[in-house]
């Protein structure tokens, strides 16, 4: 047990995970029973509309036992954050070293991104776009990817301009 409590340490650190908490994840942890309970109606009352549960009792009681599920490992999750973060009040924060400077992605390599993620989108939202009566052809698909990608670019680039400006 002690081997896995030093590895999941080890990961936790490596991960960036020994920075202090911000308010809202200690609360969490330290309302593990309230945290739970409000996942667990929200996951079950959200898998009894997905499913139309409503009329059904055989469904709505598979939606209550999805949201019980949901519910015990949100509760599962808070206590383990509780336990991390008593860990660390206990034996003090290490000390967060600053992050590398990053190189400049050279423009090929950014292209190829671009043009991955794009075909690996539009697959995507074809797919989805089955499930649609008339489905969505190849052409719209393709045009929502690129959207989507343009729109990702922008927001890391506003990300990006804003932390210099703050800085």
């Amino acid at each position: 047990m002690e081997i896995l409590r030093r590895a999941f340490l080890a990961v936790d650190r490596h991960l960036g995970g020994a920075k202090p908490p911000p308010k809202v994840q200690v609360f969490w942890a330290r309302h593990p029973v309230v945290t739970g309970a409000i996942a667990a109606v929200l996951n079950g009352l959200l898998c009894a509309w997905a499913v139309s549960a409503f009329d059904d009792p055989v469904l709505a009681l598979q939606s209550a036992l999805w949201g019980l599920g949901a519910g015990l490992l949100f509760w599962l999750l808070c206590r383990l954050e509780r336990w991390r973060q008593g860990y660390y009040e206990r034996n003090g924060w290490p000390p967060v070293h600053p992050p590398a400077p990053v190189e400049e992605t050279p423009v090929w390599l950014a292209g190829v991104r671009w043009i991955g993620t794009w075909s690996v989108l539009t697959v995507v939202l074809w797919a989805l776009g089955q499930l649609r009566d008339p489905p969505n052809g190849w052409i719209w698909s393709a045009i929502y990817a690129g959207l989507m990608v343009i729109a990702n670019w922008a927001a890391r680039r506003a990300a990006a301009r804003g932390g210099r400006r703050r800085a």
